[in-house]
């Protein structure tokens, strides 16, 4: 445990660190953004569609953190992979979508939701397309696409040793309107909930958001 902790300190610097020893023990929280599809406009994108719960393996061997089983039992309970696919046909970047619930796998607990709103949770772009803003598209496009079903306002929640995830979040639309966490002691578990309209002091600022490389 001890070797791991440096390992982070080295890596992740003394702020994920602290985060993270909270969140084994005593308190976790996520910034929840919201994005209202009433108010914002966005475009599809050409290479943007939803994945088939029958290329469950081919999205398996591009994010091999997750098993067919996963990807199976997710489209069983009503969540969907949108991804951005190259010319070859190979996957450059997935985000997940759930229109009327929202579980938070990393404080073990569910958001409540509306059925016009969905949450907008796990992106991943594989590590020789990052940089090129893919995550970014295809956070906006998965937008349009259920804003033409019906959805009116998207929610995503970020950990807080997740910086890398901010940029794509906020250049998407997205808003801080929240925070949602519980503190721990023993047995017991108060969740809370309070509202806010700034990044955390850690958070990277957002950038304008710009071209596409292709």
């Amino acid at each position: 445990m001890f070797r791991r902790a440096i390992e982070i300190l080295r890596n992740e610097g003394p702020l994920t660190l602290v985060f993270r020893v909270l969140g084994e023990t005593v308190y976790r929280r996520m910034l929840v953004s919201e994005t209202d599809l009433t108010r914002t406009v966005f475009e599809p994108d050409a290479r943007c569609r939803w994945l088939r719960v029958d290329e469950a393996a081919g999205y398996v061997r591009f994010h091999d953190a997750l098993t067919e089983n996963e990807v199976r039992r997710r489209y069983g309970a009503g969540q969907r992979c949108w991804v951005l696919t190259l010319p070859d046909g190979s996957i450059a970047c997935g985000v997940w979508a759930s229109v009327g619930r929202a579980w938070l796998e990393y404080l073990d607990m569910e958001m409540p939701l509306r059925a016009t709103e969905a949450y907008v949770f796990q992106s991943f772009t594989s590590p020789a397309h990052r940089g090129k803003q893919f995550a970014t598209v295809g956070a906006r496009s998965v937008k349009h696409a259920l804003a033409a079903e019906g959805v009116v306002a998207t929610y995503s929640c970020i950990q807080p040793d997740r910086a890398i995830v901010y940029p794509p979040v906020f250049r998407a639309g997205s808003h801080p309107c929240a925070y949602i966490g519980w503190i721990r002691l023993g047995p017991w578990r108060w969740t809370f909930r309070r509202a806010t309209d700034h990044l955390p002091f850690y958070a990277p600022k957002p950038r304008a958001h710009t071209s596409v490389a292709t």
